[in-house]
This record gives structure tokens, sequence and C-alpha cells, in this order.
């Protein structure tokens, strides 16, 4: 075959075949035939068949690509779960909260150098707003800090950092409230009532445009039997700029808002009722002085809701959920465009994946 044996200083290992020696493309089989030390079906030699055998390892080139191993930021999918880069955890779980009562609907949001984490809390006198640090490595930073007043229904935290300290919304069920929390966790003053509206307010959410606050929030509306989404620019102390907006302005029901900064406006999704089903996501941009670009373009192909938004920078990613129990996520531009068109974020399994988060 043209090869020498091994013991002859050639890369032949067995020389009594002839089809047996350095070169040889792998198949299936289980002898080493191409003479690297690992049988032919796991030429890689990492214990996993390659998947063109019936077995698991999707790619037999590598020994580092194969199930378990640890998904890194390269382009590849090193655990062959199907997925290139997915996150991973980082550490151990970390137990922010251990009072008695319930602790829910929590939101995250990053400082630069630690994260603030707001929350529902029914530990004293019915549901307040809490709020606790979190170091970069995942350590709790000192103890818990009651934002919202004692003996008053406070429901729904959402948070923002606005560059030198935290603001911090939640509603009454009736009014959007804020109250500031320095970087040290202190809260700052009192609480400003930013929707100022005889319509039951509810549900807000807040994004920093890096010189002023974007809420948004679903209102009754009291000239049809429905909710609306409004916007409201909002200093960081609390004072209203203009008048707030009616971004959804539809028949039905338009409510549970996100929102988030995209460099030149802010970009709003809800959850909404006008097609007929209960419900879709629909997503419209906002001006930085705080005007509806509209109309508003409809993600969901079926019913779905809870939307997430996050900007990277350069790319606004949008998430949801759809009937059938499966996440779905789109990449669009800072106005609105798509630059990658919807995919699935995770296997359809036993159980239902709803209401997804988005960061960065």
């Amino acid at each position: 075959n043209g090869h020498a044996a091994e013991p002859c200083g050639g890369d032949d290992c067995d020389d009594t075949d002839p089809e047996t020696h350095s070169g040889v493309v792998a198949g299936c089989r289980e002898e080493d035939r191409n003479c690297n030390g690992a049988p032919d079906q796991d030429d890689d030699g990492d214990g996993h068949v390659r998947a063109v055998c019936g077995g698991d390892d999707c790619d037999d080139s590598s020994a580092a690509v194969l199930p378990g191993a640890i998904e890194l930021c390269n382009g590849i999918d090193d655990d062959c779960d199907g997925v290139a880069d997915e996150p991973v955890p980082i550490g151990s779980d970390l137990r922010v909260t251990a009072s008695a009562g319930i602790s829910s609907r929590p939101d995250v949001e990053w400082s630069g150098s630690e994260f603030g984490v707001a929350w529902e809390d029914t530990r004293f006198a019915g549901y307040g707003i809490y709020f606790a640090r979190i170091s970069a490595s995942g350590a709790k930073i000192g103890s818990d800090v009651r934002i919202s007043p004692e003996y008053t229904l406070a429901l729904r935290a959402s948070l923002a950092w606005d560059g030198s300290g935290y603001a911090v919304l939640w509603d009454d069920a009736s009014d959007i409230l804020l109250r500031r929390i320095a970087a040290d966790g202190s809260p700052v003053g009192t609480q400003t009532n930013v929707s100022l509206t005889p319509q039951a307010s509810t549900s807000a959410a807040v994004a920093w445009s890096g010189s002023v606050l974007g809420i948004a929030w679903d209102e009754a509306d009291p000239s049809a039997a429905g909710k609306e989404i409004y916007f409201q620019l909002v200093l960081a102390d609390g004072t209203r700029i203009g008048s707030a907006a009616n971004v959804s302005g539809a028949a039905g029901d338009s409510v549970e808002p996100d929102l988030a900064w995209t460099g030149s406006g802010f970009a709003v999704a809800w959850d909404d009722d006008r097609d007929g089903r209960l419900f879709d996501v629909y997503l419209d941009r906002i001006s930085a002085t705080g005007v509806p670009e509209g109309p508003a373009t409809r993600l969901t192909l079926v019913a779905g809701g809870g939307p997430a938004l996050a900007w990277t920078g350069s790319v606004l990613g949008a998430f949801w959920w759809e009937s059938g129990s499966a996440i779905y996520g789109t990449m669009l531009a800072g106005d609105g465009s798509t630059i990658a068109d919807r995919v699935e974020c995770n296997a359809v399994g036993p159980g239902n994946a709803l209401e997804p988060a988005a960061g960065t």
C-alpha cells in the first residue's frame, strides 16, 4: 500500500492489511483503519461515536467537541446540543430573599459594576417593593431595602440605571409611581406619581436614554372597553416632560409593555388582542422626544405574548412566547427594520415555555 510499517519508521499500524494506513478516510468501523490511535467511528478519540455512525459526537474531528463539553463563545456547538454559543450558568444559584411571605416578579439591572434587583414582596403588611444589590461575582451586598411606603399596595417593579443611581417604578393598581435609589442602595426622596391620570394605570416598564427616562404602562381607556399603552418622558428626579402619548391606539386590550432604548429612540412591545386572539405581540418605535412613530408591527404569527426587549448597542433583540410552548426571537435594527428572521429559541418539550426575559 506504499506505507512502511511503524516498527520500520513508517505510518502503517497494521502492515498485514493493505487498507490500513495513515490517510485512510475514517468510516464507522470499530478498528483503527487510519492509524491515528482511535477507532474509526470515534476518530478524535473522545469516547463518543460520530453522529453519522449512530453516535452523539457532532464533530468527530475535534476531541474538544462532545456532549457535556463546556460551551465557549467561539461560533462552535461545543456541547453538541444543536446550538452554538448559548449562554451557560456561571457559578451557583444565589438566593436573594429569605423572608417569610412571597417574593415575586423581580427585575434586574446592571449598573456598570454590579446588579440591582427589585421585586414585589409580602413580608410586611401586604405587597411592597424591595431592592437588593448583587456584586459582579454574584454575591449579595448588604440587606434588602423597602422602597415603597409601608401599608400601601405596590406591585410589578421595573428598574433602570440612570447613570448615578437606579429608578424603580411600580404600580398600586391605580397609578405608576417612581422612586430613585442611590448607587449604595439607599432610597432617595419620596415616591412620585408619573402617570397622573384618573384611569387605572399598571404594569410599568422603564428605560434610560442617557439623559431621560422613558416609561411605558397600560391604562384603561375611558372611551373604549379596553386598555391602551401609554408612554411618558421623565427626568431622573421624576419630573414629567410633556404629556403622555397613546402608543397602541387599537380596539381591545393592549397590556404589559416592555421597553428599551435603541441609541436614537425607544422601542416598546406589548400584548395586544386587536386581531381577535388572546394575545399577539406588537412593537412600535418612539422618538427621543417621546413621539410614537407607528404604525406598530406585529411580531407573532400565532397567539402569544410576554415580550422582552434588549439593546446590544447595535441590535435590538425581541423575544416572546407563542402557542405551542415555544420562545421565539428576532433581531431588529434601531430603526425597527428586521435584521434576522424570527427563530425558535427553545426546543419544545414537556411543560410550558412562557414569559422570556432579555438583557445585555
